[in-house]
């Protein structure tokens, strides 16, 4: 009795391994339209086990697999089906690494964009447009490849592309950057002080948190059309009485 017994208590206690499931979030990703949804589905169901759940509004995407292991063969399918974002694991890495040298060439064939709609096309046109020397490309709705002339730097079209392609803007690029904002005469001392400040000049992920509480503000108005507005982080020097606005700071400019 007891020897049929182990068997079944030893298989009750394997289940909840067995079942455990591993699951990650991958945020601002780009999912312009119903398309785009559609093919992160098809790519991340190459992972056996592996499912997605996108929200389009949202720019995530939740993947749930059997390991960690055909979760991040899920992420890869994404990133090679021109799927890019960040990962809510840090163990899961979304590598959209393009091997792309950083020099100069008069043309380069792209893969792995994911260009379901005319708004994917337009966010291909938009980041190669910040490119210095990139005249033309043949980049069209379903396109697997396309081709990008000129005479440019191809690994800035990669970083470009990488940081267009992106719903909510989470990357960063002082390259970029430094391009389209910073005249000419003051680019190579605001490279300087970037990397003195071991800031990269490659694209990076921000982190928006600190900048998002600042900017999130809370406004008092009165019955005689007094307004006063704060800072989330600064609304404990404000006072709120029945018939007064108390403000319990010091007065540095008054505009």
């Amino acid at each position: 009795m007891n020897l049929k017994l182990i068997p079944l208590a030893l298989s009750l206690a394997l289940a909840p391994a067995a079942l455990a499931e591993f699951t990650v979030t991958l945020s601002n990703v780009h999912l312009c339209c119903n398309s785009c949804v559609k093919g992160v589905d098809k790519a991340a169901a190459t992972a056996a086990g592996a499912t997605a759940v996108s929200d389009k509004d949202a720019g995530t995407v939740v993947l749930t697999a059997p390991d960690k292991a055909t979760a991040q063969k899920a992420v890869d399918a994404l990133v090679a089906a021109g799927f890019f974002g960040t990962s809510s694991d840090p163990s899961i890495k979304l590598d959209g690494a393009s091997g792309a040298k950083d020099g100069f060439v008069e043309s380069l064939t792209v893969s792995g964009v994911h260009l379901c709609c005319k708004n994917c096309v337009e966010a291909v046109n938009d980041a190669l447009a910040k490119v210095p020397g990139v005249k033309a490309n043949t980049a069209v709705k379903n396109a697997a490849t396309f081709e990008v002339t000129g005479n440019f730097n191809a690994k800035e079209v990669f970083d470009s592309l990488h940081s267009e392609l992106n719903s909510n803007k989470p990357t960063f690029s002082p390259k970029i950057f430094i391009k389209d904002y910073v005249p000419d005469d003051y680019r190579a001392p605001f490279r300087t002080r970037l990397q003195e400040m071991k800031i990269p000049l490659e694209q990076f992920h921000k982190d928006n948190t600190d900048i998002e509480s600042k900017l999130r503000r809370r406004m008092y108005k009165t019955k005689r059309g007094a307004v006063v507005t704060v800072s989330e982080e600064a609304a404990s020097v404000v006072e709120v009485t029945d018939d007064q606005v108390i403000v319990n700071d010091t007065v540095i400019t008054v505009g």
